[in-house]
């Protein structure tokens, strides 16, 4: 891993392919680093593999007294336009953890689809339907199968946070 570039509040890591779990790790301890020497920390974090959960990052800025935002655009298209589709945007976790006088931080570990791409692979290997809203097919129906989103990469998508109704919101978060 690389800093590629740097200054007193902020820095931008190229990870060189690096486990996205291990380069999320180093970004966040850097902008811990940075944030108690100057009141706030910003590192961008680019060309690694897949992070894994997004909570687990914020969360060590709020066991510091600080409050930490992990936003994540990257990975497959998988997400369709609200009224649309095809697939458009990655879907887009955000995690954004802030510290409590008494207690444990607050912790919103979320993304802008219905659900995660993870669970929609882990229902594929255990050979398990999807429920009803969580993806569709190039003409706008449901879609059960979760080896579809595998299978054919832009025959499915999954829907945006907000569904059928309401996916114009979780889109919108998305651009």
């Amino acid at each position: 891993m690389e800093i590629i570039r740097e200054t007193p509040v902020n820095a931008v890591i190229d990870a060189h392919g690096a486990l996205g779990v291990v380069a999320s790790l180093k970004a966040m301890e850097l902008a811990i680093e940075k944030g108690k020497a100057n009141t706030i920390g910003i590192v961008g974090l680019h060309h690694c593999g897949h992070a894994g959960r997004m909570g687990d990052y914020p969360i060590r800025a709020a066991a510091e007294g600080m409050i930490g935002i992990v936003l994540l655009n990257g990975g497959g298209r998988l997400m369709h336009p609200f009224g649309g589709s095809a697939r458009r945007l990655p879907p887009n976790p955000i995690a954004i953890s802030v510290p409590r006088k008494n207690g444990e931080p607050l912790l919103l570990d979320m993304t802008l689809t219905v659900v995660a791409g993870g669970k929609v692979n882990l229902k594929a290997a255990r050979e398990e339907e999807m429920p009803e809203g969580w993806m569709i097919d190039p003409s706008g129906q449901p879609v059960f199968d979760p080896k579809a989103l595998q299978n054919k990469p832009h025959s499915s998508a999954i829907m945006p946070l907000g569904g059928f109704q309401f996916g114009h919101k979780g889109f919108g978060l998305g651009l």
